[in-house]
């Protein structure tokens, strides 16, 4: 019985060694800049670092709305995913959002992380904050919102 489990034992050292060593891509800043308008028209991003792209468009997955509601204290999260796709083909990423806003505020703030990648981007991960800044008339009826995401992330 000891020697079996030994045997055992063995290989999963080896393949635990191999992933220790296997070497890892450096995480970089990345800073990617999003304009969101609430009218209905196409939005864009521009970004920087990590090996992604100079810009594109976006598309979001339907918004979930969770909240606290304690008379004035009134806060509200919006969790939604993000897919960038690049304007020059090299592919697409998807990020995770998940950001705190509090009705008629001038801003938002939150996190984001990578959910997946195809192309280029298949092997990205990474993770950072989200600052939403709205414009328009005032906080409580804006005409859209220029998100910025700041974090680090890499390809690898």
């Amino acid at each position: 019985m000891r020697h079996r489990s030994a045997v055992l034992v063995l290989p999963l050292v080896t393949v635990l060694s191999a992933a220790v060593v296997a070497p890892a891509a450096a995480a970089e800043s990345v800073h990617i800049v999003v304009d969101v308008p609430f009218d209905g028209s196409p939005g864009s991003f521009t970004a920087e670092g990590a090996g992604l792209c100079a810009g594109g468009t976006y598309t979001d997955s339907a918004t979930r709305i969770t909240g606290v509601d304690r008379g004035r204290d009134r806060t509200l999260t919006f969790h939604l995913d993000r897919t960038f796709t690049c304007d020059d083909g090299t592919g697409t990423f998807t990020v995770r959002i998940s950001a705190r806003w509090h009705p008629c505020d001038a801003t938002n703030a939150g996190t984001w992380a990578v959910l997946r990648g195809e192309g280029a981007y298949e092997d990205l991960h990474g993770a950072g904050q989200l600052v939403g800044t709205y414009l328009g008339h005032d906080g409580c009826t804006p005409d859209g919102v220029v998100d910025v995401l700041t974090g680090r992330a890499a390809l690898g």
